[in-house]
């Protein structure tokens, strides 16, 4: 996974045989899903992928994470283990659970080989699951919600956000858990790079160039980075009808948002929310009152997109 070399060389190899009339899947409704981490990204990936009409990548692709057929024919890994992910959230994934690891294929890839490329990475992996629509969750995938679109015109793109303050905080937690991880067992800081998560922990890189909290062992440095990551989405992205930004308090607490998205994305059925669990902490840390306003003023101008979004019914 860190060896550009191979992972060229087996994509590739992969991609030999794809003839053009098979990159047809470019007019299907994929899914992106971004955000800033801690946003609840990850239980919302379960809840689509759960639908049973996405392929997304799985742990079963490691580690020939940009070729799916070659990954396909080594990996007969079939054992449903469990384990509990080190973020100590409580998610529970297995090795056939979707993960974020897409990531490399933008990380071994310039701008221009990403726009002939990624319509044949995305045709294999829907080849080996034998679905129709890709379903990514990735929270980089922000930055490139133009460039997908160019590719995929009728994707869907999912922008979820939380609290700021909550986020803040759990991100701030999530910094300090990995970097006592990763100051133990240097591999669990190689693997994190590999992926290109850098989200937190002793490889962690900030979104956006700090103004006044460059201290990342203070809550308010994660606090000035929500905002200026909404702050600046909200300016930059384009407005069209496939993006939804998507409030996971909404989620938890109003059932008309999940209905809404099964209807929206066309899924198949309202199936049970056990994911959507709020998980709001008490937070006694001193923070900066005025950044918390600005911070909320963006927050409740996407709670009004938000729930616009609801007038569909």
């Amino acid at each position: 996974m860190s060896n550009n070399f191979v992972k060229k060389i087996s994509f590739e190899f992969d991609n030999f045989f794809i003839k053009n009339k098979d990159l047809s899947i470019k007019n299907n409704q994929h899914v992106f899903i971004t955000g800033l981490a801690r946003s609840g990204t990850t239980a919302i990936l379960n809840f689509f992928y759960e639908q049973n009409i996405f392929a997304s990548l799985t742990y079963n692709d490691m580690p020939f994470i940009l070729a799916p057929k070659i990954s396909n024919f080594l990996n007969k890994n079939n054992i449903e283990k469990k384990f509990i992910r080190l973020h100590k959230d409580g998610i529970v994934y297995k090795y056939s659970s979707p993960e974020a690891l897409d990531e490399i294929f933008w990380k071994t890839y310039n701008d221009e080989e990403v726009s002939d490329y990624l319509s044949k990475y995305i045709y294999q992996i829907l080849k080996k699951y034998k679905k129709s629509r890709y379903l990514s969750k990735n929270n980089y995938n922000y930055k490139r919600i133009n460039k997908i679109k160019s590719i995929f015109p009728n994707s869907y793109f999912v922008i979820t956000y939380r609290n700021p303050l909550q986020q803040a905080y759990s991100l701030f937690n999530q910094h300090k858990n990995f970097i006592e991880m990763q100051t133990k067992d240097k591999f669990i800081l190689d693997y994190m790079n590999w992926l290109g998560h850098t989200e937190f922990g002793l490889g962690y890189k900030n979104w956006y160039k700090p103004i006044l909290y460059h201290n990342s062992m203070k809550i308010d440095h994660w606090l000035e980075q929500w905002y200026l990551f909404y702050s600046n989405l909200l300016k930059n992205i384009s407005n069209f009808d496939k993006l939804i930004l998507l409030s996971y308090e909404d989620l938890c607490d109003n059932v008309d948002t999940s209905i809404y998205l099964t209807k929206k994305l066309n899924l198949n059925t309202i199936l049970d929310r056990p994911y959507f669990i709020s998980n709001n902490k008490t937070i006694t840390s001193t923070f900066d009152k005025q950044l918390m306003v600005k911070s909320n003023e963006i927050y409740e101008k996407m709670q009004d997109s938000s729930k616009n979004i609801l007038n569909y019914f």
